[in-house]
């Protein structure tokens, strides 16, 4: 049916497919991860993704013909805020993700839906000769104490305590407060991240947590602490970055947002108004507009 409906189209892509090998065959110890830099996904985390880049969707062709766990990489940036767009550098640490359902236009374009399924650690990447950036990595299942933290063994467990208590009465302030998108919209970022780690695994509470705060689709009421989560040395600095994320966040949603659900979403009141504004300017116009030529057809009969 593509090469009915779409002939040139086809015979382009027919071109570009024929053109397209796996990427160079290294040594089992120097196999490489194919990166996607865009952002910094967590374990756990849904994410549809739409691919144009001609870097890209040869990484995904490759991804999908060559690759038996249909994984990549997904990574961010640093924070270095302060560094112009083009000169900043890419993150050490991000999140193989596997491609879980897929689509393609006629272009070569790519839908894809991926899920985050692990963390790792870069360690030496080079520039493909696909034009897309490709590292050696190591599983990042860093310790939940690292050396220096084995004597607050205690004072984690009571930090991932109140890390489920702050946690939940976050949740509460969203919900009573009208600060989700949609209807449901938290419950939709739970199912697809799985039932609450305890106060015993810390590392994977704040994980979740930082999911939870920062989720696909976005809530836009906590800093962006994903990035950081993903730099922490241990999860204990982890649930530390958590832990602050929340307290941030709380006093947020605390306060009600001024919102109409609509079709079972939320709308800001003030997007509401500068609508309603909006059209009664067009209306004044077009009406100003209509006068002023009718006029000057009267003065011209």
């Amino acid at each position: 049916l593509l090469h009915l409906a779409f002939p040139q189209e086809y015979a382009a892509r027919q071109i570009e497919e024929s053109e397209l090998g796996p990427a160079p065959s290294l040594p089992q110890e120097e196999k490489m991860l194919p990166l996607f830099v865009l952002e910094p996904l967590l374990p756990g985390q849904r994410m549809f993704l739409y691919v144009y880049e001609l870097r890209y969707r040869l990484l995904v062709q490759r991804v999908l013909n060559y690759s038996s766990d249909r994984c990549f990489g997904m990574i961010g940036y640093t924070n270095n805020e302060d560094a112009n767009f083009s000169s900043r550098e890419i993150a050490k640490r991000g999140t193989k993700v596997e491609i879980t359902a897929h689509g393609s236009n006629p272009d070569g374009r790519f839908r894809l839906e991926i899920v985050g399924r692990k963390m790792f650690k870069i360690v030496h990447k080079r520039e493909s000769e696909g034009g897309y950036i490709e590292a050696a990595v190591d599983d990042d299942d860093v310790a939940d104490l690292n050396d220096d933290d084995h004597d607050r063994q205690e004072d984690a467990f009571e930090l991932g305590k109140d890390v489920i208590k702050r946690y939940h009465e976050w949740e509460k302030l969203v919900k009573e407060n009208g600060w989700e998108r949609h209807s449901d919209h938290l419950k939709g970022v739970k199912d697809t991240l799985g039932p609450m780690p305890t106060e015993d695994e810390i590392g994977k509470l704040a994980v979740w947590v930082a999911a939870m705060i920062n989720p696909i689709p976005p809530l836009g009421v906590a800093y962006e602490i994903r990035p950081a989560i993903l730099a922490a040395e241990s999860g204990y600095e982890r649930l530390q970055v958590v832990h602050k994320g929340l307290e941030d966040s709380i006093i947020r949603v605390s306060k009600p947002f001024d919102t109409v659900e609509l079709l079972g979403f939320r709308i800001s009141m003030n997007r509401v108004i500068s609508g309603v504004l909006g059209l009664v300017l067009a209306a004044l116009f077009q009406y100003h507009f209509k006068s002023t030529i009718d006029r000057r057809m009267e003065e011209t009969i």
